[in-house]
């Protein structure tokens, strides 16, 4: 049973509502579990006890009752409050814990997801020190606290439950993903493999979504030096795949429909096009390219 992409609380209401029209033994129980999942869903997830609280969802009787686990909203609620890379690799790799398909693919998204985020904070930081006192940047500090704030409304927005276009759009417009596109030598993120995550975070349910989101990739191709038709090629397969998808999904059940994120995204101050220009010149200048490709390899 799968409860399609509504927020957690709605998911758990429809659910609940689902048990009460059974005529069930272990009602009582049932409702108890569904209090206790409640409280794990709104609760602050440390570090630290991610593991038992998923330990908790996979044996509450609630989630195992209406086989939950068939959903990956719900775990993913949960895994998208750590930031922890290594704590989710270990969660993956857990034979104490047996997980469906479906929440394998949860977590091997949010592990490449911090993954790749972590990666971009560590280039971020060494571009910054290698172009740190170099000719021709009066003070790079100002240069690299605009890609880190684009850094941190992106970090934001991976923590929530789902990508709408406008965040796609955000992205392939900001300072951070023309720096990476510029100095690609540099950064260990490839970005069509990033630009794929993210779309497995994405709304794209029908055709005029679809053809929404290749308007903004022919958008972006005119301001930003990345080969159109890859991208496109990545934005195609997963539309044949997620058609598929309902396809196979029996025709009385609703189609996927992604919540976009409620919360907007930071209007920045965003760097002139003149000083683009000399930021990128200049690392392009100081740093040793050679020795960088070694970071997509």
């Amino acid at each position: 049973m799968i409860f399609y992409m509504k927020n957690i609380e709605t998911k758990l209401n429809d659910a609940v509502k689902l048990l009460l029209n059974q005529a069930l033994p272990n009602e009582q129980e049932l409702l108890n579990a569904y209090e206790d999942l409640k409280a794990i869903f709104n609760c602050s997830v440390f570090q630290g006890s991610l593991f038992e609280i998923i330990r908790s969802l996979k044996k509450n009787l609630f989630y195992q009752h209406l086989k939950l686990d068939t959903d990956p909203q719900f775990l993913k609620a949960v895994l998208n409050k750590s930031n922890d890379h290594g704590l989710i690799k270990k969660l993956w790799n857990s034979s104490e814990i047996h997980y469906s398909q479906q929440e394998k693919t949860v977590l091997k998204q949010r592990f490449h997801i911090l993954v790749s985020l972590s990666l971009l904070d560590k280039n971020l930081e060494d571009l910054k020190n290698k172009a740190n006192g170099k000719g021709g940047l009066i003070n790079p500090q100002e240069f690299f606290q605009i890609y880190f704030k684009d850094l941190e409304t992106l970090k934001e927005a991976l923590s929530s439950e789902s990508l709408s276009i406008k965040n796609i759009n955000w992205f392939l417009d900001s300072d951070l993903f023309q720096l990476i596109s510029c100095t690609s030598y540099f950064f260990g993120l490839k970005l069509m493999d990033f630009y794929e995550t993210l779309l497995q975070k994405v709304e794209i349910n029908t055709n005029e979504d679809f053809f929404e989101h290749r308007k903004v990739l022919k958008k972006a191709i005119k301001e930003n030096s990345f080969f159109y038709q890859k991208f496109d090629t990545i934005l195609i397969n997963l539309n044949k795949e997620l058609a598929s998808n309902v396809r196979s999904n029996d025709s009385s059940k609703p189609t996927h429909c992604y919540t976009c994120i409620s919360k907007k995204f930071s209007k920045l101050n965003k760097l002139s096009p003149i000083a683009k220009e000399a930021l990128i010149n200049n690392l392009k200048k100081y740093i040793n390219t050679p020795t960088m490709t070694t970071f997509n390899q």
